[in-house]
């Protein structure tokens, strides 16, 4: 006799699950050591503007944290330029090295330089007004760095 829901198997992809689960509980606020294990520069689903895509996984605790940075902000460049910053910083944290900006195709061309499985040690923070925890901000520390 076969399982009630086996006819259902393929309904929702393993990927698409395990995204919704971790967007359900935030990662707090703190150091992890994490793996890289998807970075890729992608568009909005939504509104087709450029974003950066990250999978981490927090090792120890084997828990999958999703990084979606939107880097364009339509109403306000301060607002553009600063995401752009933002995804600069976290890319040459996890590089070692600085990222010469000159047009946002630089970043697209930096990505596959970062070895997908690294390990980094990340500072997740929110912003103030961030009280669902949506937008995390990440922060690549060194290794002597506290941890």
């Amino acid at each position: 006799m076969s399982n009630v829901w086996e006819r259902f198997d393929n309904i929702a992809k393993p990927e698409d699950v395990e995204q919704a689960k971790a967007s359900m509980e935030p990662v707090g606020e703190g150091v992890y050591k994490m793996r890289l294990e998807q970075l890729e520069a992608g568009e909005s689903k939504n509104s087709g503007l450029p974003m950066l895509k990250a999978r981490f996984r927090i090792l120890g605790s084997n828990r999958v944290f999703f990084y979606n940075k939107l880097l364009q902000n339509l109403n306000y460049q301060f607002i553009t330029d600063k995401n752009i910053a933002e995804v600069l910083a976290l890319l040459e944290g996890m590089l070692g090295e600085e990222i010469e900006y000159t047009k946002l195709s630089d970043i697209e061309d930096t990505i596959p330089m970062i070895p997908i499985g690294s390990e980094h040690i990340i500072k997740v923070s929110y912003g103030e007004k961030d009280t669902e925890k949506s937008f995390p901000e990440l922060e690549v520390l060194q290794e002597e760095e506290e941890f």
